[in-house]
């Protein structure tokens, strides 16, 4: 079998073609370089799935043009997002013999050296062959180099904020470390000043030449007067829909969706006091921040999916209903608004996508003595066995899908690792080349500790869903649990121990405060014996929590989707029997902005994601 080629390899073979063709693209506009190092940054970032792809050129290239497209389209005078600052592949000539060459190329390529210094790739691509122009995940900005840090959401739009904001269902971004918890190096450590030092040289001469040959177009322009700047022309870019619009599809701006965006279900169906609609027909859309909104995928009549997951890249989307687990392809795959059937084995429950890209699903299988988490690629084809935990009698049967209080499984946003639990165990931390990296311990979460993951909360932490038990009986509570085994800290009291609060299900951070979503026995007259209503708490201070208004609402069921800079995306009920609409609130002035609403006599929002964040917020 051919051996794989090292990312310089690569970088080497295609970074003259690369910008060949960006530059033409570009007709010299500086962007065009940002977007190249852009590219090559993910490329390098992910080359262990990269490396696999029919044409990995084509993918970098695709990359590029989607950067160069989104950078194009901010209105002059708009911060540019930064590039990462690292020079992840630049090319080195191969040194003779018994030099570190060999070494430094088995970093690049994510790989380490195995068994008579062979390299071994410990965290292996998907089987699935992704087509030639595969579109990149990190629409939203500058992909980092390894160690990288992403930039925060403080003080910016809070319809486009540069990192999704911690929630239930939401990763963070935890810091890249490899197995172990050693420092990822990419091109760090003893060689960093080294390449440092080629890189700025490289990137002179090439910059020189790249200008010499493409700048303006190949024809000398007039020069800038003294104390001037040559203006840089901006060609109208993608642009969102404004709200209250609907378009198709084919419409969507795809290389702006990032954070803002949502992907949501829509019932014309009469609602009924059980939460699930009767009748009339269900629409997939994608909301931007704005509220504009798009048609995904109309399901024919009388199918009930459920929204389960949204890939990182956008590309795909996973639902449940009668006829067993769907995948919706919404962009950049073949069949582009088709569904496909997803067969996974019986007692196998699917958690999400895995990251960056959503190449694969990540599952829990049931079996009669253990717990596994494994790896699915998209085709349903069984990868791996990642790691194990022993089944235990009062664990009973899993729901479809893991991500509730009985189990939960997230891949970090690099894909290196997945954090997972089931109820009745403690939390495993795992590589994604299989293995256990460390166990996760809760203080006072049981005997035996049972937590389950509910989302990455920042770079270094998960938010856990603990078992708390006293003297009534066995009760939850929601914990903050540092990913490298330091000591866990409590979020919120135990549940039922506050006025108004019953099990809390999630939590997020909006304008400083700390907001969790917690069970209820508000609901609709002549509902069924509860409590089935949900909640919104500011739990920033736990000994004085109190419960959210949500202007518009019955009161009755209020979900948190995602949050952004100072605002909430709440997907709450706006009329008994239980219509529910999706929209931003401003939970400290009560401003809202509505993004898909209700009318009268229709189910409405059955099901939202946020972009980055999985799995889906549910109407009652």
């Amino acid at each position: 079998m051919r051996e794989p080629e090292t990312f310089d390899a690569f970088y080497a073979r295609t970074v003259s073609s690369v910008t060949s063709q960006m530059h033409a693209l570009a007709g010299g506009d500086p962007q065009a370089d940002h977007a190249i190092r852009e590219a090559y940054a993910r490329a390098y970032q992910q080359w262990y799935e990269v490396s696999g792809y029919r044409d990995p050129e084509a993918w970098v290239l695709d990359a590029a043009r989607e950067a160069f497209e989104r950078r194009r389209s901010q209105p002059a005078g708009e911060p540019q997002v930064p590039d990462s600052g690292t020079w992840p592949g630049m090319y080195r000539p191969r040194a003779g013999a018994g030099s570190r060459t060999g070494d430094m190329e088995a970093t690049a390529s994510g790989r380490g050296n195995g068994a008579g210094g062979r390299p071994e790739n410990p965290y292996p691509g998907s089987p699935y062959q992704a087509p030639a122009a595969q579109p990149t995940a990190a629409l939203a900005g500058a992909a980092a180099g390894a160690g990288t840090t992403w930039p925060t959401s403080a003080g910016a739009d809070p319809a486009w904020p540069e990192q999704p904001a911690p929630g239930r269902r939401g990763p963070g971004f935890p810091r890249d470390t490899a197995p172990g918890g050693r420092p990822w190096r990419g091109l760090a450590g003893e060689n960093r000043q080294l390449i440092a030092i080629v890189a700025v040289i490289a990137l002179l001469v090439v910059g020189g030449v790249v200008y010499l040959a493409f700048g303006r177009g190949g024809k000398a322009g007039p020069p800038a007067s003294a104390g001037q700047t040559a203006p840089v022309s901006r060609r109208a870019g993608p642009r969102m829909l404004p709200a209250g619009h609907t378009g198709t599809l084919a419409a969507v701006p795809w290389s702006i969706v990032r954070s803002g965006w949502t992907l949501a279900d829509f019932s014309t169906g009469q609602p009924n006091l059980g939460g699930q609609p009767a009748g009339g027909s269900t629409t997939t859309f994608l909301v931007d921040p704005q509220g504009g909104k798009y048609e995904i995928y109309q399901w024919p009549a009388g199918s009930s999916p459920q929204l389960l997951a949204w890939s990182g890249s956008t590309d795909s989307a996973l639902f449940v209903g009668s006829g067993g687990y769907q995948l919706l392809t919404l962009h950049g795959l073949p069949g582009s608004g088709q569904v496909v059937p997803l067969t996974l084995p019986a007692g196998v429950a699917p958690a999400g996508f895995t990251r960056p890209d959503g190449l694969n699903i990540l599952a829990v299988r049931q079996g009669p003595v253990m717990n596994k988490l494994q790896r699915y690629n998209l085709s349903g084809q069984f990868q791996e066995t990642l790691a194990t935990m022993l089944r235990r009698p009062a664990q009973g049967t899993l729901p479809a899908a893991c991500a509730s209080s009985a189990c939960g499984a997230l891949s970090s946003p690099t894909g290196i690792m997945a954090v997972w639990g089931v109820r009745g165990d403690e939390m495993q931390l795992v590589s994604n080349a299989g293995g256990v990296i460390r166990r996760l311990h809760v203080p006072g979460s049981g005997n035996p500790p049972s937590c389950t993951p509910v989302s990455w909360w920042n770079q270094t932490t998960i938010l856990a869903d603990c078992s708390a038990p006293d003297a009534v009986g066995l009760q939850l509570r929601l914990w903050l649990v540092p990913d490298d085994g330091a000591t866990a800290t409590p979020l919120t009291l135990a549940s039922g121990s506050q006025a108004g609060a019953g099990f809390f299900t999630g939590a997020w951070q909006a304008a400083g405060h700390v907001y969790a979503t917690t069970t209820s026995s508000a609901e609709c007259p002549g509902a069924p014996s509860g409590p089935g209503g949900l909640a919104i708490m500011d739990v920033t201070n736990a000994d004085s929590a109190s419960q959210l208004t949500v202007p518009g609402s019955t009161g009755d069921y209020s979900d948190v989707v995602g949050s952004s800079g100072s605002r909430l995306l709440v997907l709450a009920q706006t009329s008994c029997r239980g219509s529910s609409s999706l929209f931003w609130l401003d939970p400290l002035t009560g401003a809202t902005q509505t993004l898909l609403q209700a009318p009268a006599g229709q189910a409405g929002v059955t099901a939202a994601i946020a972009w980055g964040l999985d799995p889906a917020a549910t109407a009652g």
